[in-house]
């Protein structure tokens, strides 16, 4: 049995577009997938909402200060 293709999201430039672009990878990437997103010392809260997202949404989540 072979594993899902995986994506791997991290953050550039700004913490202010991680919301609308992990969203819209969640919306229109067709599944299977394994996601995992990497969180790159984000404030508090965008870390918060990263952390909702990836309970909700069944993505993994590494934060890395």
């Amino acid at each position: 049995m072979h594993s899902p293709p995986g994506i791997v999201i991290t953050q550039r430039e700004g913490f202010w577009r991680c919301r609308e672009s992990l969203l819209s990878v969640l919306t229109h990437t067709p599944k299977p997938y394994e996601l995992i997103y990497v969180d790159g010392g984000s404030p508090p809260e965008v870390r918060d909402e990263l952390r909702r997202l990836s309970e909700e949404r069944g993505f993994r989540l590494l934060r890395h200060e």
